[in-house]
């Protein structure tokens, strides 16, 4: 059975950026993949920008996404979308839909990220406290300093 997905990449936001293609796929010219787990949860600012792609930077990344996602603030949150999903999607509706995130989710405890960095496009996968919004083999790209998230 399938566990429904919030807003982190799912119906909700499937509705509003009706329309939306999958994300691109790695080049076959970019870096090794590197791969890394962790289990504590640390709060993290939404400006997540670094000099290169690594995979700390990703899950910090993934971490300020999440806080800001099922906290209700609309305007981080956006801030961490890659312009391709900015572009496929209004930025009011975005928010509408990252406020009711919050309401229906809020309460749930980021529990564990797993990221891979394959060049520029990383993927990552974290579970929370309600398993039903856990998310698997989100993508994710490097852009203006900072990974943005791209499963739009």
């Amino acid at each position: 059975m399938t566990k429904p997905r919030i807003l982190i990449g799912l119906g909700v936001l499937a509705a509003v950026a009706a329309g939306c293609s999958s994300s691109p796929s790695p080049s076959a010219e970019s870096s090794s993949t590197t791969t890394a787990s962790t289990t504590t949860t640390t709060a993290v600012s939404t400006t997540t920008t670094t000099a290169s792609p690594t995979v700390a930077s990703l899950e910090a990344a993934v971490r300020a996404y999440s806080a800001a996602f099922l906290g209700g603030d609309g305007a981080g949150a956006w801030a961490l979308l890659s312009s391709r999903c900015q572009q496929k999607m209004a930025e009011i509706d975005y928010k509408a839909t990252v406020a009711a995130a919050a309401v229906k989710y809020g309460s749930a405890a980021l529990q564990s990220v797993t990221a891979t960095v394959n060049g520029t496009q990383g993927s990552a996968t974290y579970t929370y406290s309600d398993p039903t919004i856990d998310q698997h083999d989100q993508p994710w790209t490097f852009e203006s300093g900072g990974w943005r998230w791209d499963a739009c």
